[in-house]
């Protein structure tokens, strides 16, 4: 948690999306692949690496491309609740593919779809701040 601004700052807020979108993706489906409780321990610690930089990399990213008096409530709505919503919804597949698939599988198969969904993220997502008009116009002090 202690580098993540700094690494974002560096990399930019684009690439820290993508970089933890990267991490995750390689993290689900390197708990596919090894085998026993302790390797897949080591695995789940890589979500350490993951989630600071992708909650500093979320706000950075709201507020170069967004009104700034958004950017709390684009995190609440565009990721909180959001998360939660395809979360609930996402469990029972998730639970059915354990049943049908397995573990390895069902991981493998996720973690497939978090790179396809990340790398399409890299042309979706706008690198810096848009030429566009904000969405809310900021006052102006005369």
């Amino acid at each position: 948690m202690f580098c993540a601004p700094w690494l974002v700052n560096r990399i930019g807020a684009k690439n820290g999306l993508i970089f933890a979108g990267m991490v995750m993706a390689m993290r689900m489906v390197a708990s596919g692949l090894v085998e026993g409780p302790l390797l897949i321990s080591i695995t789940k610690l890589l979500h350490a690496v993951e989630l600071p930089i992708l909650l500093v990399a979320i706000f950075k990213y709201n507020s170069l491309n967004f009104d700034k008096r958004l950017s709390s409530t684009l995190y609440l709505v565009g990721f909180a609740c959001t998360s939660s919503i395809i979360a609930s919804v996402l469990s029972p597949l998730a639970g059915y593919s354990y049943e049908k698939y397995g573990f390895a599988q069902s991981y493998l198969i996720m973690g497939l779809l978090v790179f396809c969904t990340t790398f399409i993220s890299i042309f979706l997502l706008r690198s810096g701040k848009s030429s566009a008009d904000p969405l809310v116009s900021q006052p102006t002090a005369i």
